[in-house]
């Protein structure tokens, strides 16, 4: 294995955290890395997989799942495994996994990243469900976009070590959307659940729910059965009390319609994240080159329970 495979770029504050949190040792990384790719090539002969594929096994890929279960080498094994299994069994709900494809939701507003941190420098995506178009746009096409956008951030080393955290907006989200998100096979199934708690290799710190009307409580009351504890406990409830959000982001960050003092969401912001990949073919495209060209020079511009 060349050795410059697994260096990593942290350093300063978030090293140390990394030290702190996930026991990582400098040092040892490599020697880690090498006792993981050790175990998955193992792993990869145990009939339980049956014809699951395991893809990738770089050094820089496999740092993922060592920071996100704190380098016990076992644990990220099976998070490794599972990560793979996920994508197997939900192959239907998966196919066509490429940003062009779900161009419409990229641009609806309905999910971005905002500019704020979490007070422990977790990065924020924001969802704002009263976008989504339930009439025209499959709630697959959702869930590839939350898929793309994870895979994307947690390609970014900060976010591995710090975390990801989701502030769900429910301003304004119709009765009629709530019950179509509760009749979702992802919401009946508790898959969303199996990729956040199980499936994938991030740290994620907290789920805030805010200005959610009462039934929301159709959604949540079917996946809290899926709901480990570690998870129950962080998911916050803030309803239209927003000061209770300052316990958790910093007001001067959180945008005036959320109490706060900071810029309002940027509903443009995936379009950019995702610049590169909106200007290439998906796979299996019949689109001409024609096509991806003009494509390309598309200006990116309870604290009540």
């Amino acid at each position: 294995m060349a050795e410059s495979e697994v260096l990593s770029r942290i350093d300063g504050e978030t090293l140390e955290k990394a030290r702190r949190e996930l026991r990582e040792d400098p040092d040892k990384r490599a020697e880690a890395v090498e006792e993981l790719r050790t175990k998955i090539a193992e792993a990869k002969n145990d009939p339980e997989h049956g014809v699951v594929e395991f893809s990738r096994d770089d050094g820089p890929f496999l740092l993922r799942f060592l920071r996100a279960r704190k380098f016990d080498v076992d644990r990220a094994t099976l998070l490794y495994c599972n990560y793979y299994k996920f994508r197997h069994k939900y192959a239907d709900l998966l196919g066509d996994m490429h940003p062009r494809v779900v161009d419409h939701v990229l641009r609806s507003g309905l999910m971005g990243v905002t500019d704020l941190r979490r007070r422990d420098w977790s990065v924020a995506i924001q969802l704002c469900p009263a976008r989504w178009d339930s009439d025209t746009v499959p709630f697959t096409d959702n869930f590839k976009t939350m898929i793309l956008l994870l895979e994307k951030l947690i390609e970014d080393e900060e976010n591995q070590v710090h975390g990801i955290t989701i502030l769900n907006n429910l301003l304004d989200v119709s009765f009629s959307t709530i019950v179509k998100l509760s009749q979702a096979e992802q919401t009946r199934k508790g898959v969303f659940l199996e990729l956040f708690q199980d499936s994938f290799p991030g740290r994620f710190k907290g789920m805030h729910l805010v200005n959610q009307p009462w039934y929301v409580s159709l959604v949540l009351g079917i996946i809290r059965p899926f709901m480990k504890q570690k998870m129950r406990d962080r998911l916050f409830l803030h309803g239209a009390d927003y000061t209770s959000l300052y316990e958790h982001f910093d007001p001067e960050l959180l945008p005036l319609s959320l109490g706060g003092s900071g810029s309002e969401f940027d509903i443009d912001c995936l379009t950019r994240i995702f610049r590169k990949e909106l200007a290439e073919r998906p796979p299996n495209s019949q689109e001409t080159d024609t096509t991806v060209q003009q494509e390309s020079d598309i200006p990116i511009t309870d604290t009540t329970q």
